[in-house]
Protein backbone atom coordinates (compact mmCIF):
# COMPACT_ATOMS: atom_id res chain seq x y z
CA UNK A 1 0.00 0.00 0.00
CA UNK A 2 1.14 3.53 -1.16
CA UNK A 3 1.91 6.01 1.43
CA UNK A 4 -0.66 9.24 1.08
CA UNK A 5 0.83 12.16 -0.55
CA UNK A 6 -0.21 15.23 0.07
CA UNK A 7 -2.05 15.88 -3.75
CA UNK A 8 -4.22 13.19 -1.72
CA UNK A 9 -4.77 14.63 1.02
CA UNK A 10 -5.73 18.25 -0.22
CA UNK A 11 -7.85 15.90 -2.51
CA UNK A 12 -9.99 14.20 0.71
CA UNK A 13 -10.54 17.84 2.48
CA UNK A 14 -11.38 19.89 -1.11
CA UNK A 15 -15.00 19.94 -0.28
CA UNK A 16 -14.34 21.70 3.13
CA UNK A 17 -11.72 23.90 1.28
CA UNK A 18 -14.17 24.82 -0.71
CA UNK A 19 -16.45 25.61 2.02
CA UNK A 20 -14.03 27.55 4.01
CA UNK A 21 -13.42 29.66 1.00
CA UNK A 22 -16.96 30.33 0.14
CA UNK A 23 -17.73 30.98 4.17
CA UNK A 24 -16.69 34.88 5.73
CA UNK A 25 -18.77 33.42 8.84
CA UNK A 26 -16.84 30.21 9.27
CA UNK A 27 -12.96 31.79 8.49
CA UNK A 28 -13.91 34.61 11.32
CA UNK A 29 -15.51 32.26 13.56
CA UNK A 30 -12.25 30.24 13.36
CA UNK A 31 -10.04 33.22 13.43
CA UNK A 32 -11.43 34.62 16.62
CA UNK A 33 -11.52 31.12 18.27
CA UNK A 34 -7.60 31.02 17.60
CA UNK A 35 -6.74 34.10 18.10
CA UNK A 36 -9.14 34.04 21.41
CA UNK A 37 -7.89 30.96 22.54
CA UNK A 38 -4.29 32.51 22.01
CA UNK A 39 -4.83 35.34 23.86
CA UNK A 40 -7.23 33.80 27.17
CA UNK A 41 -4.78 30.66 27.20
CA UNK A 42 -1.70 31.88 26.39
CA UNK A 43 -2.42 35.08 28.23
CA UNK A 44 -3.41 33.23 31.43
CA UNK A 45 -0.21 30.96 31.29
CA UNK A 46 1.78 34.00 30.62
CA UNK A 47 0.80 35.65 33.62
CA UNK A 48 0.76 32.65 35.75
CA UNK A 49 4.41 32.29 34.87
CA UNK A 50 5.72 35.69 35.34
CA UNK A 51 4.19 35.28 38.61
CA UNK A 52 6.20 32.09 39.32
CA UNK A 53 9.27 33.93 38.18
CA UNK A 54 8.98 36.89 40.51
CA UNK A 55 8.10 34.38 43.53
CA UNK A 56 11.23 34.47 45.56
CA UNK A 57 12.37 30.80 46.54
CA UNK A 58 12.54 32.12 50.53
CA UNK A 59 9.02 32.93 50.75
CA UNK A 60 7.22 29.14 51.90
CA UNK A 61 3.69 31.04 52.18
CA UNK A 62 3.64 32.78 48.31
CA UNK A 63 5.39 29.99 46.93
CA UNK A 64 1.88 27.72 48.32
CA UNK A 65 -0.18 30.18 46.72
CA UNK A 66 1.86 30.18 43.13
CA UNK A 67 1.12 26.13 43.39
CA UNK A 68 -2.79 27.02 44.26
CA UNK A 69 -3.18 29.68 41.43
CA UNK A 70 -0.74 27.24 39.39
CA UNK A 71 -3.23 24.49 39.97
CA UNK A 72 -6.67 26.40 38.92
CA UNK A 73 -5.22 28.09 35.58
CA UNK A 74 -4.64 24.33 34.07
CA UNK A 75 -8.11 23.57 32.85
CA UNK A 76 -8.39 27.15 31.11
CA UNK A 77 -4.98 26.50 29.62
CA UNK A 78 -5.95 23.03 28.58
CA UNK A 79 -9.19 24.16 27.26
CA UNK A 80 -7.88 26.82 24.99
CA UNK A 81 -4.90 25.09 23.84
CA UNK A 82 -7.61 22.47 22.88
CA UNK A 83 -10.18 25.16 20.69
CA UNK A 84 -5.94 26.73 19.34
CA UNK A 85 -5.46 23.51 17.73
CA UNK A 86 -8.86 22.93 16.14
CA UNK A 87 -9.16 25.73 14.59
CA UNK A 88 -5.78 25.10 13.43
CA UNK A 89 -7.07 22.01 12.06
CA UNK A 90 -9.48 24.13 10.05
CA UNK A 91 -7.15 26.37 8.92
CA UNK A 92 -4.84 23.39 7.88
CA UNK A 93 -7.72 21.82 5.92
CA UNK A 94 -8.82 25.22 4.07
CA UNK A 95 -5.00 25.93 2.46
CA UNK A 96 -3.32 22.25 3.15
CA UNK A 97 -1.46 22.92 0.15
CA UNK A 98 0.26 25.94 1.32
CA UNK A 99 0.89 24.94 5.29
CA UNK A 100 1.37 21.20 4.24
CA UNK A 101 5.00 22.54 3.11
CA UNK A 102 5.80 25.55 5.02
CA UNK A 103 8.98 25.53 7.00
CA UNK A 104 7.50 28.40 8.71
CA UNK A 105 4.19 25.81 9.69
CA UNK A 106 6.02 22.55 10.85
CA UNK A 107 8.70 25.05 12.52
CA UNK A 108 5.41 26.54 14.69
CA UNK A 109 3.58 22.68 15.37
CA UNK A 110 7.37 21.57 16.47
CA UNK A 111 7.24 24.75 18.98
CA UNK A 112 3.54 23.71 19.73
CA UNK A 113 4.93 20.07 21.07
CA UNK A 114 7.42 21.56 22.84
CA UNK A 115 5.18 23.96 24.77
CA UNK A 116 2.78 21.09 25.45
CA UNK A 117 5.99 18.23 26.66
CA UNK A 118 6.86 21.34 28.53
CA UNK A 119 3.66 21.93 30.20
CA UNK A 120 3.42 17.84 31.28
CA UNK A 121 6.77 18.63 33.03
CA UNK A 122 5.33 21.90 34.95
CA UNK A 123 2.43 19.64 35.84
CA UNK A 124 4.43 17.03 37.21
CA UNK A 125 6.97 19.31 39.14
CA UNK A 126 4.04 21.36 40.45
CA UNK A 127 3.02 18.46 41.77
CA UNK A 128 5.76 17.12 43.45
CA UNK A 129 5.80 20.58 45.33
CA UNK A 130 2.30 20.02 46.26
CA UNK A 131 3.28 17.49 48.09
CA UNK A 132 6.36 19.34 49.45
CA UNK A 133 3.54 21.56 50.75
CA UNK A 134 1.52 19.18 51.96
CA UNK A 135 4.07 17.55 54.18
CA UNK A 136 6.05 21.01 55.25
CA UNK A 137 5.74 23.99 57.49
CA UNK A 138 2.91 26.53 56.10
CA UNK A 139 5.81 28.90 55.67
CA UNK A 140 9.02 26.30 55.34
CA UNK A 141 10.05 27.39 51.49
CA UNK A 142 9.45 24.55 49.55
CA UNK A 143 12.60 22.31 47.98
CA UNK A 144 14.62 24.97 46.02
CA UNK A 145 15.49 22.08 43.22
CA UNK A 146 11.83 21.78 42.29
CA UNK A 147 11.12 25.67 42.56
CA UNK A 148 13.96 26.66 40.18
CA UNK A 149 12.75 23.49 37.84
CA UNK A 150 9.45 25.19 38.03
CA UNK A 151 11.22 28.42 37.21
CA UNK A 152 12.91 27.04 33.81
CA UNK A 153 9.66 25.43 32.86
CA UNK A 154 7.93 28.85 33.26
CA UNK A 155 11.28 30.67 31.27
CA UNK A 156 10.42 28.03 28.70
CA UNK A 157 6.90 28.13 28.53
CA UNK A 158 7.61 32.19 28.00
CA UNK A 159 9.71 31.48 25.21
CA UNK A 160 7.31 29.34 23.90
CA UNK A 161 4.32 31.13 23.96
CA UNK A 162 5.99 33.87 22.07
CA UNK A 163 7.74 31.87 19.40
CA UNK A 164 4.34 30.83 18.89
CA UNK A 165 2.81 34.24 18.10
CA UNK A 166 5.98 35.25 15.97
CA UNK A 167 5.48 32.24 13.60
CA UNK A 168 1.67 32.62 13.61
CA UNK A 169 2.62 36.35 12.32
CA UNK A 170 5.15 35.09 9.84
CA UNK A 171 2.73 32.22 9.08
CA UNK A 172 0.10 34.66 7.53
CA UNK A 173 2.38 36.93 6.11
CA UNK A 174 3.60 34.39 3.84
Amino acid sequence: MAPIGLEQIAALVQPFADLYANSKALSATTTVVHLGGLLGGGGLAIATDRTVLRTSKFDGLAQRNVLTDLSSTHRLVVTALVAIVLSGLVFLSADIKTFGVSRVYWTKMAVVGLLLLNGLRLWGIESRLKASAALGDEIEPLPDNEWRALRQSATVSLLFWFSIMTLGVVLANS
